[in-house]
């Protein structure tokens, strides 16, 4: 049992999204969303267990009507909210509405200056227009907003030109992800994770060269091995602080359901939030060997640094990090 609980929740409110994207993490399911009330009793408890940042993902959560209201609870708890959102919802009247929620940060997926290819990445032809939208109405009702930009074969020569279209719109913050090994459509990109390693040695010069105008940010453990040797060695500790596997330790995840995860793209089930209480699970679990390296990096040189790379890469091979057998051979 850990003495600690992580500081951070990924809360996912609802299952059901209004977009079918290609690289969706979320597993599809059918089912009625937990009561209001319900997620108020579990937000205080998580409250009372000392998390201060909230993210509500996984579906599309301004869904749900009460998404304000639920809000509001939270920032009267001094809990800092954040909503991840598609944006087709994010109109001038939810923009007010956040606003009045008191909603500390809204991040809108963003994957693409290419109009034809963020629509069909998504599933959905009005999909980048809504995106759009959703910043201008962001940034007229004085909203802090980022993007989140799934790196891609379609989008990775092009970072700094979406950087400085974020800044343009008036984001204050911009995130690049990484396409996760869930889904055949994922594996299909290997060939374009060869050029990774270059990726992240490009986009932590991009971070240095804009940081005065926004705040960009990346996490991968693969960003460890890809950057040491490359930059200064004190710049190298906040690229561990930035990318080290935080899953169970800085943040969990809790999906609509209640299930109980280290972090959004693992589903090591610790339990059932609604059914058993969280404080209750809790104490009787033990991440000790989670948190560990897998045994096939204990030769690695990176492992004391790496700490085993993306636990979710891993857990859906059974191997190592895969991307390290494709870059680091």
């Amino acid at each position: 049992m850990f003495n600690y609980f992580p500081p951070q929740a990924y809360l996912g409110l609802t299952y059901f999204c209004n977009l079918k994207c290609k690289h969706c993490y979320v597993n599809k399911k059918t089912m009625k969303d937990i009561s209001k009330t319900r997620i108020k009793r579990l937000i205080k408890e998580l409250a009372d267990l000392g998390v201060f940042k909230i993210v509500f993902t996984h579906g599309e959560s301004l869904i749900r009507r009460d998404v304000f209201e639920i809000i509001s609870f939270c920032y009267n708890l001094d809990i800092d909210t954040t909503i991840i959102t598609n944006g087709l919802l994010l109109n001038n009247e939810y923009a007010k509405k956040l606003k009045k929620a008191n909603v500390t940060r809204i991040i809108i997926s963003f994957d693409s200056l290419s109009k034809k290819y963020h629509n069909n990445l998504r599933g959905r032809s009005d999909s980048w227009d809504g995106a759009i939208s959703a910043m201008n109405n962001c940034r007229n009702n004085s909203l802090r907003f980022g993007l989140n930009v799934t790196i891609n074969k379609s989008n990775y020569r092009n970072l700094e030109k979406i950087i400085l279209f974020a800044i343009e719109k008036g984001a204050q913050d911009i995130y690049f992800l990484t396409i996760r090994a869930n889904k055949g459509y994922d594996i299909g990109q290997k060939g374009f994770l060869n050029k990774y390693p270059g990726i992240i040695y490009k986009l932590w010069g991009l971070k240095q060269k804009y940081k005065s105008k926004i705040d960009l940010a990346f996490h991968d453990p693969l960003a460890i091995p890809s950057l040491a040797g490359k930059i200064k060695q004190s710049e190298m500790k906040s690229v561990l602080v930035e990318n080290q596997c935080q899953a169970g330790r800085s943040w969990i995840s809790i999906k609509p359901t209640g299930e109980i995860n280290p972090c959004n793209f693992l589903s090591l089930n610790l339990g059932n939030a609604y059914r058993s209480g969280i404080k209750n699970i809790w104490e009787n679990i033990d991440l000790k060997n989670f948190m560990l390296s897998p045994k096939i990096c204990y030769s690695c040189v990176h492992k004391k640094t790496c700490k085993g790379g993306c636990k979710s890469f891993h857990a859906s091979s059974g191997d190592k990090d895969w991307r390290c057998n494709l870059l680091f051979k």
